[in-house]
């Protein structure tokens, strides 16, 4: 897969054999996950963290540092990476387009389509969320109760390195 570069400088990047490497930011080995399926798509990194790794069968898999977390397994085949908001994340399958709450890990909806899962999903500054099946391009509006902002509720730096929440 394409590497993902953590917020500590590690570097993650998959396996078609099914194993996900991390290498240190010198460039040491670090402890490899395996058993994940065969790996095409880029990690997805999450904003707290952690990465939803996506096999091209359809497996997915939530990493917290190098342990499993959360696997559950799609309707249809993938090589498209998940996208990701603060609260969302996205995944387009062949079969079917799916959005997880990130704290639950649960689908929150689920639209049932043909030709998917050859593009990842895209999240555009207003909040609406970019699929691509079978040719057709669809837009899905955020939640009425979304507050309109589109930075996660992460504690970002102050001029003179001050942190405020």
């Amino acid at each position: 897969t394409p590497p993902v570069v953590q917020g500590n400088g590690n570097t993650v990047t998959g396996t078609l054999d099914g194993y996900l490497t991390f290498t240190a930011r010198n460039f040491d080995q670090l402890p490899a996950v395996g058993n994940l399926g065969t790996l095409t798509a880029a990690p997805t990194r999450l904003a707290d963290g952690r990465l939803i790794v996506i096999s091209r069968e359809g497996r997915i898999t939530s990493l917290s540092g190098g342990d499993i977390t959360w696997q559950s397994q799609l309707v249809g085949k993938t090589i498209a990476s998940a996208a990701a908001s603060c609260t969302y994340f996205f995944v387009s399958t062949s079969d079917e387009f799916v959005t997880f709450d990130v704290k639950t890990m649960l689908p929150v909806a689920r639209l049932l389509w043909v030709g998917g899962g050859l593009s990842s999903p895209v999240i555009g500054s207003g909040g609406y969320v970019y699929a691509i099946a079978s040719d057709s391009l669809f837009v899905f509006a955020p939640p009425l109760y979304s507050r309109g902002i589109t930075a996660c509720d992460m504690p970002t730096t102050k001029p003179g390195g001050v942190f405020s929440q």
